[in-house]
């Protein structure tokens, strides 16, 4: 049994160098099969848009104003709930004193 241990650690190191090459080629594989269907996906995107009659570089921009036109909307919504929640936080407090002055009128009733 002693005879094969140093055999067996050996093999096993080999088999999991193999291994790993195995792993890393497929890895780098599907990495590169990843960006080249990213592009031919923009390039199939870009044809279709200049086939529909698009000018690409208007698209574009046109694209850039409705990103930023989305950006403008959701600061003035998220300032606009900021101001809602103050809102409703300053009537809660108006309720409470209400509240608070009605519990000292009937006390003193």
């Amino acid at each position: 049994m002693e005879d094969f241990f140093p055999i067996y650690v050996i093999a096993s190191f080999v088999s999991l160098v193999i291994f790993y090459f195995i792993i890393k080629s497929a890895v780098k594989n599907a990495i590169k099969e990843t960006q080249n269907v990213h592009n031919e996906t923009d390039k199939l995107l870009k044809s279709i848009l200049i086939k529909l009659g698009g000018n690409l570089p208007e698209l574009m921009k046109i694209d850039n104003l409705l990103k930023d036109d989305f950006e403008v909307k959701k600061r003035t919504l998220n300032k606009k709930i900021t101001s809602d929640r103050n809102y409703y936080a300053k009537i809660k407090e108006l309720e409470i004193e209400v509240a608070q002055k009605e519990y000292d009128l009937k006390s003193k009733l």
